[in-house]
């Protein structure tokens, strides 16, 4: 899960779904050459709970692309909505039964009316 590694998954499959970060793509031909290519440098003088972070990608005709970004979704500034966290909880859970995983979500989204938490149990 090496930041080069994460970059080079998210160019080539979706990084939202955790089964992208699989052994499948850590062997992949495209994805190793991707993450070699990868380069990362540190800000000199940025505070170290500072998670903005600029990507430049050149490209192959030579355009370079730039972005800043000082937020992430998921973080205090930019929270999940109702929807992100379902869309998660659904891909975490992908390899069990949509319907069933479905009405768990529902169920822990509504905890607070449970009488107990034995349901859980595996």
């Amino acid at each position: 899960y090496s930041i080069p590694f994460c970059v080079a998954v998210a160019l080539y499959k979706n990084p939202v779904d955790p089964f992208s970060f699989s052994d499948a793509s850590v062997h992949d031909p495209a994805i190793a050459s991707m993450t070699a290519r990868v380069k990362m440098s540190a800000v000199k003088g940025q505070a170290p709970d500072d998670v903005s972070s600029t990507v430049t990608v050149t490209m192959k005709d030579g355009r370079v692309l730039t972005k800043r970004v000082t937020e992430f979704l998921g973080s205090p500034s930019r929270p999940l909505t109702g929807s992100d966290m379902r869309q998660k909880f659904m891909l975490l859970t992908q390899k069990y039964p949509a319907r069933q995983m479905g009405a768990l979500y529902e169920r822990i989204e509504n905890v607070q009316g449970e009488a107990n938490l034995d349901w859980l149990r595996v």
